[in-house]
């Protein structure tokens, strides 16, 4: 089976639209489009990312279920410029996070439709995130000598 990995620009486009008549065996992809596919019957969900399996497809495996080495993990995250005070980065931060534990967000699997699940979290634990990600990659990209293009 060969796999292609498409990015969000130029080509993923159409195969997000149509990725039954797209001639890929697979795509790596997550947005509201191509799960309308997955729930219509017309594409299937091998694998999902993140740290635990999605509520709506609770019988769909993680990534590093199947292949440990792939702890791929997808996440959203808002920056403030260097400088910003603290005070309004701690009341940023209640506010998101008051949003992401709303009961009825979660009930209404609102964020969920849109393939995205709310972890809200401290502006530390996001640094740390990042930290071990930039380690991560940057350790992929140095070892099969990737660049820019």
């Amino acid at each position: 089976m060969q796999a292609s990995i498409f990015s969000t620009y130029p080509i993923a486009v159409p195969a997000k639209l149509c990725p039954t008549s797209w001639p890929a065996s697979c795509i790596i992809q997550s947005d509201p489009v191509t799960l309308r596919h997955v729930v219509a019957g017309k594409a299937k969900l091998l694998a999902v990312l993140g740290r635990e399996r999605r509520p709506d497809f609770p019988d769909v495996p993680l990534l590093r279920e199947i292949y440990p080495a792939l702890d791929l993990r997808v996440w959203f995250g808002i920056f403030a410029p260097l400088g910003m005070p603290q005070s309004i980065i701690a009341a940023m931060s209640y506010a998101m996070n008051k949003v992401a534990g709303d009961r009825e967000l979660r009930q209404k699997q609102t964020l969920c439709a849109i393939a995205m699940a709310p972890n809200p979290g401290t502006p530390e634990a996001l640094a740390a995130l990042v930290r071990d990600d930039y380690q991560k990659y940057g350790a992929y990209i140095r070892q099969f000598n990737i660049s820019s293009q």
